[in-house]
């Protein structure tokens, strides 16, 4: 407790953290009095950390990681997960799961915070993986027989990277080539497949050409 005799301000030493309660009284000259209070807080320095399971920095679509916070002295944790999803609020010390459902390389961000300051804490990269996505194309789509067709390949994904089979529907097939060479058609309806891997799962696409008969010309010339 403090007495003073003038608005000379003062100060005061915590020598520990908690919520404290100060109340002032004010005593006029005439003896009547006036109190008022203020609540300060004092909380201990932050200290943001967390760990991702070894196991969990890397998986196939979806993937689950589970972090483990081990935080000192915060009351409020705010997750974001670097996937573009809202970020996860919590008051509690326990981590909240998230699941990654699609592919790419993520950096996992922890902002810890009490009522006097925040730190912050990062962990990846969390690298998610999903199956290929093939994309092809074979040019002409269209064409007269005998049609000599070229195939183009923008696959994305695939592991090993000439992980690729061709089925070109001619009879003909290929395995491990991304860039088949020209196939021949003649005149009919032909489909052309590709299929492509990683450790992550398989892909199919397919694609048809049409090859038609090239017509038969025929003239007569006739006296007059």
């Amino acid at each position: 407790t403090f007495t003073t005799a003038s608005l000379a301000s003062f100060t005061h030493l915590y020598t520990s953290y908690g919520t404290f309660l100060v109340t002032m009284t004010a005593t006029g000259v005439n003896g009547c009095t006036t109190t008022t209070t203020l609540t300060v807080v004092f909380d201990k320095f932050v200290s943001a950390s967390f760990v991702v399971p070894l196991a969990e920095f890397s998986g196939c679509i979806p993937h689950t990681v589970t972090p483990l916070n081990a935080s000192q002295n915060a009351s409020t944790y705010v997750w974001n997960f670097g996937d573009g999803t809202p970020p996860v609020t919590t008051n509690s010390g326990g981590a909240p799961p998230h699941t990654y459902t699609t592919g790419g390389s993520y950096t996992i961000t922890l902002i810890a915070s009490n009522s006097c300051n925040s730190s912050t804490s990062t962990v990846g990269p969390i690298t998610v993986v999903g199956p290929p996505v093939i994309a092809f194309t074979a040019t002409p789509a269209l064409g007269c027989s005998p049609q000599t067709v070229t195939f183009g390949n923008t696959t994305t994904g695939a592991s090993p990277v000439n992980n690729f089979y061709w089925d070109f529907g001619n009879g003909n097939t290929l395995t491990g080539v991304k860039f088949p060479p020209a196939q021949i058609y003649y005149a009919g309806t032909w489909t052309i497949m590709l299929v492509s891997g990683n450790a992550c799962g398989t892909d199919t696409v397919y694609h048809t050409i049409v090859v038609d008969t090239i017509p038969t010309a025929c003239m007569t010339a006739t006296p007059f």
